[in-house]
């Protein structure tokens, strides 16, 4: 009886298996010298739907030291709004966090405070905001999980296999060269400063029409349900500061003259009123940084975003206060077994 044809089938099939095997090991093998060699080139892991939390995610994973004494959260307006490197100095070079990326919510914000907070171990916690962020879809999803186990060190080699998807990859790495060779001339700028912020030029910005009378839009999409959302989340911040010693500072940034005036007598002063009450109530501080200095179109990029003119002028506002309260305790909570870390 011949063996032979059963035999080279039976050695052609697991010669196949041989060689499918071997290739997918030096597909994975070069993936991850790839991902080793050119990781500073490519997009960060997609961690989110918002290049700027990935983006900012690997931020914060690369600090060389992630104590901080004083830690920003919220949206762009946290971003772009205040110049944390200019009043370094005059907070005695005081270590400061910016976790903030775009469109993150309040209740999102409350989330990332839970993870960044522990290692961070601040001294401050600085939500900058304006009303538009407790009105806010935020960007879902976001895999916290998956962020906790990148923050906290995960192989990078790992995180891209986790989250492999060559087309956002591709599609993002053409949009931040894009970006990058714009500089802060763009709204959409990701080039962070040692704290984390991002300053928008003052001079040679290119402005959008849409966005700089873009109030009207906000003021059109009040949603009761979703601003219930946020102010949850702002009292979960309150808990987590107060719980822990630490003090919180929460500042509504200025808008556009024309657009102060036109939210006076809207829902949005009824909300700053009670986010006020919240804050005070829990023994946080609260600035209307409108109400305090003279904010000139000259110092915005849009109706609400800041320039680093108007940044500066907002760093200068919040720094004598920042320091007036590193002299005192922060408010306690119910006792030390209430901490949260």
């Amino acid at each position: 009886m011949d063996t032979s044809q059963p035999r080279a089938a039976w050695l052609n099939k697991y010669r196949f298996v041989g060689y499918f095997a071997l290739t997918q090991i030096i597909l994975v093998f070069g993936f991850f010298a790839f991902v080793t060699i050119f990781e500073k080139q490519l997009p960060a892991p997609r961690l989110s739907s918002s290049e700027s939390f990935n983006e900012k995610a690997r931020w914060l994973r690369e600090l060389g030291n992630k104590k901080c004494d004083v830690l920003v959260i919220g949206s762009s307006m946290a971003i772009n709004n205040v110049d944390w490197a200019f009043i370094r100095p005059a907070l005695n070079n005081m270590t400061v966090v910016n976790t903030a990326s775009w469109d993150m919510s309040i209740a999102a914000s409350a989330t990332m405070l839970k993870y960044i907070a522990p290692v961070c171990n601040p001294r401050f916690i600085v939500l900058v905001a304006f009303f538009g962020d407790f009105n806010s879809k935020g960007h879902q999803p976001i895999d916290w999980e998956f962020f906790q186990d990148y923050f906290n060190g995960q192989p990078s080699q790992l995180a891209y296999l986790k989250s492999a998807d060559l087309t956002y990859y591709l599609s993002t790495f053409l949009n931040l060269k894009n970006l990058s060779n714009k500089g802060n001339t763009v709204y959409e700028s990701l080039n962070f400063d040692e704290t984390g912020s991002v300053m928008l030029n003052c001079n040679n910005f290119v402005r959008k029409k849409s966005r700089w009378d873009g109030y009207n839009s906000y003021l059109s999409h009040f949603s009761p349900g979703k601003v219930q959302v946020e102010l949850d989340g702002l009292a979960e911040i309150e808990h987590i500061a107060r719980t822990n010693h630490i003090h919180l500072v929460v500042v509504s940034t200025p808008l556009r003259k024309v657009a102060e005036d036109k939210i006076a007598a809207t829902w949005v002063a009824t909300l700053l009123e009670k986010v006020k009450q919240s804050v005070q109530g829990r023994g946080g501080v609260f600035i209307q940084a409108g109400a305090l200095a003279n904010f000139t179109d000259s110092d915005f990029a849009d109706f609400a975003h800041l320039n680093e003119c108007g940044a500066r002028k907002m760093a200068t506002l919040i720094a004598p206060l920042i320091l007036k309260l590193s002299a005192v305790p922060a408010p306690m909570g119910q006792g030390a077994t209430d901490r949260l870390y």
